[in-house]
């Protein structure tokens, strides 16, 4: 996008937002954002901004508002534009209801740990904060609210996997699932495709993400540095209104100073910026007393997976039943013991039961227990349980490398998102279906969300007349079946729904499996308690 379609795009938008656009210039701007990527790019970075720091500055001025003429036909980035518009006056309307607030302080953070959760500690190093009754660990769910960081770095998880590490002393605002303010400190975000669009919103200015990494510097005089690692953002500095007075899109190696109402000032290399932190997935560690427990309530497999052969097998504790790992899985070790490694960015990784298994839907019940960590906010499949048969028919016709399912366990990612299932956010989601099918049967959600970035002790069990699912000890989701036993063989796989390599939906778990048991009948909730309780587990 050259300068003069930059200006004029720019004089459009300004248009929008003052409320004074024309049909005439409506129809222009969308002749200008039409299939031109640049174009739209620098749109939602214009409007993005313009809402969030109007926000930030407490304005309210819905009387201006574009309103379309009877009859006429308004284009979608217009409409778009006008919505956005429209958001940012109806929120300063309702702030005002609620009497005077102080610009850009909030005197207790909001955090949601069973609400609205909009980002996740996914590493921390020596960090303190100000939030009274919660650690700044990995786990750590927030949602919106005001966060001083005293010492050290965290890094946080948002939705559409973007990473920001931000280091100490800082003092953030996490908005929204894509919307940063950093009002103090330093940070290093690494924003994948799907996070194209991610802002970060300083004192005096904003960077809009098109898929990059990037570090910012935010100091106290009022001075701000931006420098792009990889890829594009949008960098731009505002005045006292909080309107965008110069951008300019910076490419790899980039560095710019970011100043009120001054053009942005080019660099080289003036500056150290602050490294990301790495995934780091912690040893599961628990007491010996956990296994004795275990193998107190007589599991016909158990999978330690604290060791693999050559070949890539795990023992069978207790029993006769290997576990085989496949593309690229790998047995952890640490002073621990180990866990069941597998790997989401490759779309890798699984381990199979090396011989079908009997007694899975007898009368008699089932259970599967296990421990689980992941590191990805998406949906991802942990365990699936299907017939001992070739695929049916139906699978071709549907276009799926996957078995019909009796048992399926998975953790979901945000309500409404990639399946389009409505359920908490993060729940874990359990199946049972007899006979084996694709679909229907008792498909239950967790009532809580199971966050990333935390082993999780989790048991199905299959009983008379109901499927469980417990979580922590606890029993965290149930329906009432009707099941017609059989005594078919089953095939256990952990970690994928199919064993193709990058064919179909494998919904790949990311993150860790350990301590996988399997029983040919159902647990008591006092089994399923005291082994949770034999783990000394209460820090995970």
């Amino acid at each position: 996008m050259n300068r003069e379609t930059r200006k004029e795009l720019s004089s459009l938008l300004s248009a929008v937002v003052d409320g004074y656009i024309d049909e005439a210039g409506g129809k222009r701007l969308n002749e200008l954002l039409d299939n031109n990527p640049q174009a739209q790019a620098y749109y939602h970075h214009y409007i993005a901004v313009h809402c969030h720091l109007e926000d930030l500055q407490e304005k309210q001025d819905t009387s201006t508002l574009a309103k379309p003429q009877a009859g006429s036909k308004v284009n979608y980035w217009l409409a778009a534009a006008a919505c956005l518009a429209m958001f940012c006056g109806l929120w300063f309307f309702a702030k005002s209801l609620n009497g005077p607030t102080q610009s850009n302080v909030v005197s207790q953070p909001k955090l949601h740990t069973s609400g609205k959760i909009i980002a996740v500690i996914g590493n921390a190093e020596d960090a303190e904060w100000d939030i009274e009754n919660l650690r700044p660990i990995q786990g750590t769910a927030l949602g919106e609210g005001l966060v001083h960081l005293t010492q050290g770095r965290i890094r946080l998880d948002f939705p559409a996997g973007e990473k920001v590490t931000i280091a100490a002393p800082a003092l953030f605002n996490i908005k929204d699932n894509n919307l940063l303010q950093l009002q103090k400190g330093e940070l290093f975000a690494s924003v994948p495709e799907a996070g194209r669009g991610f802002t970060v919103i300083m004192p005096n200015g904003a960077v809009v993400d098109l898929g990059t990494e990037f570090a910012i510097k935010v100091q106290e005089n009022g001075e701000n540095y931006v420098k792009v690692i990889k890829g594009l953002v949008v960098a731009s500095s505002t005045n006292s209104k909080g309107n965008t007075t110069w951008e300019e899109t910076l490419n790899i190696g980039d560095e710019v100073s970011v100043q009120r109402e001054t053009p942005l000032e080019r660099k080289t290399a003036q500056h150290k910026y602050i490294d990301p932190l790495p995934d780091v997935i912690p040893a599961l560690t628990l007491s010996p007393d956990y296994r004795e427990s275990v193998k107190k309530s007589r599991p016909i497999s158990y999978w330690e997976f604290d060791s693999a052969t050559p070949e890539g097998m795990v023992t069978d504790t207790v029993g006769n039943n290997p576990m085989q790992l496949g593309l690229n899985a790998v047995i952890h070790t640490s002073e621990y013991g180990g866990h069941l490694r597998l790997d989401h960015d490759q779309n890798q990784g699984y381990a199979k039961a090396q011989n079908s298994i009997a007694g899975v839907n007898t009368d008699s019940g089932f259970s599967l227990e296990m421990w689980a960590y992941s590191n990805l906010v998406d949906w991802q499949s942990l365990a699936l349980v299907s017939p001992d048969a070739p695929l049916p028919p139906e699978a071709a016709k549907r276009n799926l490398k996957h078995a019909p399912q009796i048992i399926l366990l998975e953790r979901a990612g945000r309500s409404g998102s990639s399946r389009h299932h409505i359920h908490p956010d993060f729940a874990l989601r359990s199946v049972y279906r007899s006979p084996a099918a694709y679909g229907g049967g008792a498909n239950i959600y967790t009532e809580n969300s199971h966050l990333i970035h935390k082993w999780q002790h989790i048991v199905i069990v299959r009983n008379q007349d109901a499927f469980q699912t417990y979580v922590n000890g606890k029993l965290a989701a149930e329906e009432r079946i009707h099941f017609k036993s059989d005594e078919s063989n089953y095939d256990l796989l952990l970690g994928r729904l199919h064993t193709f390599a990058k064919q179909g939906d494998a919904r790949q778990w990311s993150g860790a499996i350990d301590e996988v048991s399997l029983y040919d009948r159902s647990l008591t909730p006092a089994e399923v308690l005291e082994h949770y309780r034999a783990s000394n587990a209460e820090n995970k």
